[in-house]
């Protein structure tokens, strides 16, 4: 057993991600079908998949790298788990309000106040960032891969 912070933390965000990743290929496999293409499930399936693979890469490469790592609590910065929960508390609060309010409006208010959170500090070119990449991304499931996105209220 090693008492080693930075592996203990690669390990269990490894974990972690394996854990996520399999929950949420469950809930997947529950959406609905399509008889031709690519449907509503296939890509978030596809998605947990490749972020099971690397969680358990994650997560082999620590084990391998000198046994089962044990957390140093008395060198743990609390600052950090803080954020990261503020941070999982915020993506929670988006996929709470992407039904009512519509990704189009509310994914590059997430992304910018993301950009915001981690400090970056051009706030324009923060804005113009999350706009773009939501317009991409909002494109690219409704025109390529014919996938509809919760419009909210205006859409």
């Amino acid at each position: 057993m090693v008492k080693n912070t930075k592996k203990a933390s690669d390990f269990w965000v490894g974990a972690i991600v394996m854990v996520i990743s399999a929950i949420f290929f469950i809930e997947a496999c529950k959406m609905p079908s399509q008889s031709r293409g690519i449907g509503p499930g296939d890509y978030p399936k596809f998605v947990c998949v490749l972020l099971f693979i690397l969680g358990a890469v994650q997560v082999l490469r620590t084990l391998l790298s000198g046994g089962f790592p044990l957390v140093d609590w008395k060198n743990m910065q609390t600052r950090y788990l803080i954020r990261a929960f503020i941070m999982i508390a915020g993506t929670y609060v988006y996929y709470l309000l992407i039904d009512i309010i519509g990704f189009p409006l509310i994914t590059p208010v997430y992304i910018w106040l993301s950009m915001m959170f981690f400090g970056y500090k051009k706030k324009v070119v923060a804005a113009v960032i999350a706009v773009v990449f939501s317009t991409a991304v909002y494109l690219l499931f409704t025109k390529v891969f014919m996938v509809l996105l919760p419009g909210g209220f205006l859409f």
